[in-house]
């Protein structure tokens, strides 16, 4: 039998509340936020499977940390 490394993204849902005068300021005081200050939203959020590779024979499977930017 075969053995396949998958690979799979996982999504969490947050938010957060700020006040702001306009959206224009929101956004730009949002993307500034520290990831601290946001909640997870209950029950959302997922993942999808990205690559299943082949594992040559004799290779041992290992944990590989993500090679792209998010």
């Amino acid at each position: 039998m075969n053995i396949y490394r998958v690979k799979a993204v996982m999504r969490t849902y947050l938010v957060a509340e700020i006040e702001a005068e306009s959206e224009q300021e929101a956004w730009e005081l949002a993307n500034d936020l520290d990831g601290g200050l946001f909640e997870e939203v209950p029950y959302t959020g997922g993942w999808d499977v990205t690559d299943v590779i082949l594992l040559d024979e004799g290779e041992t499977p290992k944990f590989e940390p993500a090679q792209e930017e998010i």
